[in-house]
């Protein structure tokens, strides 16, 4: 997954340097692969995370924040794009999508496990 969102990620700073029909739309049948792969991982990580009986609720609510997010996306780097041009609102995008992946490894990670001082019995004579 995380691969994934770093591929778009990059994808989305080249994309806002390109001009043209040609170098955007190569870029883009390349690289959205990757995003909707991520977009399925996550939802089969959701729902292995979930119980049977909560599955459809967490679902939603995966499907409310996604489309929530879509929706705030251009409200929030609309400006930035606008006072600072498309190069920089893809890069901040960018960012920000590589930052919430970060984060989200960094939730998802199996905690160290410490060797705690146990004493081991005696080996058995023989063995």
């Amino acid at each position: 997954m995380f691969v994934g969102v770093v591929v778009w990620s990059l994808a989305a700073v080249v994309l806002g340097h390109l001009t043209g029909f040609w170098g955007p739309a190569i870029l883009l049948v390349a690289a959205t692969p990757f995003m909707a792969t991520v977009y399925v991982a996550i939802g089969v990580v959701f729902g292995d995370l979930s119980a049977a009986s909560t599955r459809g609720v967490t679902m939603g609510m995966y499907g409310t924040i996604l489309f929530l997010g879509l929706a705030a996306g251009p409200l929030v780097f609309g400006s930035v794009v606008q006072n600072y041009g498309y190069a920089a609102g893809f890069t901040a995008c960018a960012v920000v999508a590589i930052a919430l992946a970060l984060a989200m490894a960094a939730l998802h990670a199996e905690p160290l496990r410490r060797r705690v001082g146990v004493r081991l019995p005696p080996p058995t004579p023989g063995t």
